[in-house]
């Protein structure tokens, strides 16, 4: 007669070969694309439109917002004007006034959830003038085990060009 063992001592070796894999991530990733580049390169990173596209990359977020459902990390923008003699850094202006958003107030300006566009806004934001020097920065917000967290990128710059200066007077 063959014998078993109780039922009670197969349960440990039942959940021996049970295994999970567990991913855990940090998407932190978050590298501004275009327009524009260091301040020093502004002559070169000079754009045509008051309206530019403001492009970035980063990691994808899984995140689900619990109280909207909408899916992705949050994308916020800022873009102030960097002005030499108010200004000695670029991380000076952009804690400065706000073109966007325009209610100083926020701070931030909302662009979407898993974006990585934004084109600037004809409305509801300070006008991009012909000339002058602008800087920009995204927030990236996402949920963690310990609450919302925030990962800043560097802050680019770019010079929106001015037609009306003529070919000699950009090269004195």
């Amino acid at each position: 007669m063959i014998r078993r063992p109780p039922r009670s001592t197969l349960f440990p070796y039942t959940t021996l070969f049970r295994s999970e894999t567990i991913s855990i991530t940090s998407p932190t990733y978050l590298q501004l694309i275009a327009p524009g580049g260091v301040l020093a390169d502004t002559t070169i990173n000079e754009i045509f439109t008051s309206y530019p596209v403001l492009q970035w990359e980063s990691d994808p977020c899984i995140y689900t917002d619990p109280e909207t459902g909408d899916f992705g990390c949050r994308f916020f923008i800022r873009v102030a004007e960097f002005d030499p003699v108010l200004h000695s850094s670029v991380d000076e202006a952009i804690e400065s006034t706000t073109r966007f958003p325009l209610d100083q107030s926020q701070g931030w300006g909302f662009v979407g959830n898993g974006v990585t566009s934004f084109q600037y806004p004809a409305t509801d934001a300070g006008e991009l003038e012909p000339g002058k020097v602008f800087v920009w920065q995204v927030l990236k917000v996402l949920g963690t085990t310990a609450g919302m967290d925030g990962v800043l990128s560097d802050i680019m710059a770019f010079k929106i060009k001015d037609f009306t200066q003529t070919a000699s007077s950009d090269n004195t």
